[in-house]
């Protein structure tokens, strides 16, 4: 029997020779088979999980050139590489039709833009770095028109200081000694103005106050303290998809209760409290506060 270590077969005057191998104890679920071309190099690599095909690596040579990835035997995503370098993906239904393609594009070994193709729709994510290699921007088109252009900003301690796009600003005023969200203040393109001061006892929260346009309230909401907004931003499009779909999701009602309102309190409560649905990801604020802004809203709106 031919003695293999590390994948090579030990030669003839060796065959004395002790190698050591670790033993393993538990029995290993998966299994993993190699097929190769007719001159011997590696086609592919196939890896079972519990006896159903898992992943399907292809070679060129002596580089991996594709990753096929299953789910219950049927494939789920593919990988395409280009001398080592991710330059797509793609994406699959449950029938096995595509669903959408990612494509990759890099400047100095960074990706510097994302390809989405989704049926006949398409989106690119245009991204920029600083000398740190953080995303400071990121630029979102849909069928080639610019939609979002969004705007990162770092304190000294890696954290996210600030965001900025054209509908909204958010800048911190202070970070708890554990970098907790203590204070920060958002401004939408109108002017509206929030500010939450989050409470803390110890490490626990407590209460947050908030303050719309210098009129307050005190809620208890731990979503003020986790807010989406001072999340490092990412390569990722599924990082993408959480923030555009509130944008856009908040956009199209807005739209929508413009054309259909019949009166002011419906349009105005379209508008502000939105904005802090949106940044904070929180429910409503209480009603009575609700009633307060709009009042405020409906005799700044009448002079």
């Amino acid at each position: 029997m031919v003695k293999y270590v590390c994948g090579i077969p030990i030669p003839e005057e060796f065959k004395e020779t002790e190698f050591q191998s670790a033993s393993i104890d538990a029995n290993p679920v998966k299994r993993v088979e190699t097929v190769y071309n007719p001159d011997g190099t590696i086609l592919s690599v196939d890896y079972y999980k519990n006896e159903v095909l898992d992943k399907r690596v292809f070679y060129d040579e002596f580089s991996v050139s594709e990753i096929h990835y299953y789910k219950e035997g049927k494939i789920d995503s593919k990988q395409i590489f280009k001398e080592d370098v991710l330059v797509s993906e793609y994406f699959y239904k449950k029938t096995g039709e595509l669903s959408h393609i990612l494509e990759y594009e890099y400047k100095l070994d960074r990706i510097s833009a994302i390809n989405q193709t989704l049926g006949l729709n398409k989106r690119r994510v245009e991204l920029k770095y600083d000398f740190m290699d953080r995303i400071t921007e990121r630029k979102v088109y849909f069928d080639e028109k610019l939609a979002l252009t969004q705007h990162y900003f770092y304190d000294a301690m890696d954290r996210i200081s600030g965001y900025d796009d054209e509908n909204y600003s958010l800048f911190v005023e202070k970070f708890t000694k554990d970098n907790k969200l203590h204070t920060y203040r958002i401004t939408d393109k109108m002017k509206n103005e929030i500010v939450v001061t989050n409470n803390f006892y110890g490490d626990n929260y407590v209460e947050s106050k908030v303050s719309v346009n210098g009129l307050n309230t005190v809620v208890k909401d731990i979503n003020y303290v986790d807010n989406i907004m001072t999340k490092k931003p990412t390569q990722s499009m599924d990082d993408l998809d959480l923030i555009i779909a509130k944008l856009f999701n908040e956009s199209e009602t807005s739209v929508s209760t413009r054309r259909s309102a019949s009166g002011l309190e419906e349009r105005l409560d379209s508008n502000l409290v939105n904005i802090i649905e949106y940044k904070s990801k929180v429910r409503p604020l209480p009603i009575a506060l609700r009633k307060r802004l709009l009042y405020q809203q409906s005799l700044e709106s009448h002079g």
